[in-house]
């Protein structure tokens, strides 16, 4: 169904296709720390939950594609330091109930989708949370997903 492609992507085309706007890629490299897996993009490791532990491990020292749709990051409110990325605002798009932030992490452009009650950021140089628990991971090579949730 359209909604299981949405929530479980087979692929990179497929989470680039479905949803509007469409889901966000970035290169990470999945790294293990003390027991746990991080995936590092830039200056910043964000920590892989515990459910997806074992298909990313084989992927340990590698890079990885990973994706986040605009409506998986969460207030700026809820940063820490396990899913934090630095991040500087390009737009600020008022949509009414929703506002997308267009941002760059690491010269990649990113979007953002957070209700227009949510606090606008002060500054363009930010932090902004990612849901790990709706992160997606594919393949570099072969865009195939790694995991399904």
């Amino acid at each position: 169904t359209p909604q299981n492609l949405y929530l479980y992507p087979c692929n990179l085309f497929v989470a680039g296709f479905i949803g509007s706007p469409q889901m966000n890629f970035m290169d990470a490299v999945i790294e293990n720390k003390d027991g746990k897996l991080y995936a590092k993009i830039g200056n910043n490791a964000l920590l892989v939950p515990e459910f997806k532990v074992a298909a990313l491990t084989p992927y340990v020292g590698k890079t990885v594609v990973m994706g986040v749709r605009p409506e998986n990051f969460l207030s700026f409110e809820k940063v820490t330091a396990d899913n934090a990325l630095d991040a500087k605002v390009d737009f600020y798009e008022l949509l009414g109930a929703d506002v997308n932030l267009y941002v760059y992490v690491n010269d990649v452009k990113a979007i953002v989708r957070m209700p227009s009650s949510r606090k606008r950021p002060e500054s363009d140089n930010v932090q902004i949370a990612v849901d790990m628990q709706f992160a997606h991971f594919f393949d570099k090579e072969t865009e195939a997903t790694l995991l399904n949730r």
